[in-house]
């Protein structure tokens, strides 16, 4: 009688729910919009166009490197807020670093939620010694604005060339 029942079942297409597999109902993530802001962030980066940068950031933009809390002056690792906190990151980076290389390997994207990763070298200014590292970003994007920017990179790395 149990053969019936699945023959009959598969027959008739139907499928217990427990058999279902629960990926091909899942919901599918259009994520084409934050991809996207996130590559224009990078583009903008990579051209040095500053206010083309500040665009990809939601007005109110939490923006962490490497550590969420306050800074020390001339310290880049810490929270930033809204587009002047962009600037002053970005400020921040040239100021401490010449950039020897930055890649960016890899960004991929689903719903609000975006990563991105890749390798740079930086020559530090305060010491002149040379600071490699892998890297990772988790950005939140809504409406078309990155809403949270959280960046990793290897701050050991960083303190021994720095000399922090």
């Amino acid at each position: 009688m149990k053969r019936l029942f699945i023959v009959l079942c598969l027959a008739g297409g139907f499928v217990p729910a427990q058999a279902r597999n629960p990926l091909a109902t899942a919901p599918r993530f259009h994520e084409a919009p934050a991809k996207s802001t996130v590559q224009a962030f990078f583009a903008a980066f990579g051209k040095g166009d500053l206010e083309a940068l500040v665009q990809t950031f939601d007005p109110a933009a939490e923006i962490t490197a490497v550590r969420a809390g306050n800074r020390t002056a001339g310290q880049i690792y810490g929270s930033y807020k809204g587009h002047a906190g962009v600037r002053e990151f970005v400020a921040g980076l040239g100021a401490a670093f010449q950039t020897q290389a930055f890649t960016v390997e890899q960004v991929i994207g689903e719903g609000e939620t975006v990563f991105a990763s890749g390798k740079f070298t930086h020559l530090v200014k305060a010491t002149g010694k040379t600071f490699s590292s892998d890297w990772a970003l988790k950005c939140t994007v809504r409406n078309g604005k990155i809403v949270s920017y959280h960046f990793y990179e290897d701050s050991a790395a960083y303190a021994q060339a720095s000399g922090a």
